[in-house]
């Protein structure tokens, strides 16, 4: 059983609000973030991926997952923006599994980074998102909305 099958499970999230500065990991549910509902379609596909209130996501089922994470960000000054998908194997110890990074000068920038994870355990296998700026983090903001996606979280799984 794997892609297209009838374990396939899909879960998107987004940063419903912008904001200003570092964020280690980024936002919260029921604060910032929300898993997509709109505007047409819907945001899951098979079990939804479930996120603590420090931003952290547990898979729904163990297997093969794609982790994409797109940032979008508005420099006001001359920054580097740096996106990054962490992720724990004992829900304990975080490495940094992807990132990608975006100069940027009076502008808004678009990056993303992607990550295919063997998720064997759903209680230990965690991921987070962080976004941290070269310097000045406070002039710098992440872009949001409720009713698209900018920056976006989205999870597939590939395979049991």
């Amino acid at each position: 059983t794997g892609f297209g099958s009838g374990n396939l499970y899909a879960s998107q999230w987004r940063l419903t609000a912008d904001f200003t500065g570092d964020a280690v990991p980024i936002a919260k549910p029921g604060t910032e973030m929300e898993e997509v509902d709109s505007p047409d379609g819907f945001g899951v596909k098979g079990a939804s991926m479930a996120c603590d209130t420090a931003g952290i996501y547990t898979f729904p089922a163990t297997g093969y997952w794609l982790i994409h994470y797109n940032h979008v960000g508005h420099t006001s000054t001359t920054q580097t923006g740096t996106a990054s998908i962490y992720t724990t194997h004992n829900d304990s110890t975080w490495v940094e599994a992807a990132n990608c990074s975006v100069p940027g000068y009076y502008e808004k920038t678009s990056m993303g980074c992607s990550y295919i994870m063997n998720v064997s355990d759903t209680t230990t296998h965690k991921v987070r998102f962080n976004i941290t700026w070269s310097s000045a983090a406070v002039s710098q903001t992440t872009k949001g909305d409720s009713a698209f996606n900018e920056t976006c979280m989205t999870f597939t799984r590939l395979s049991a």
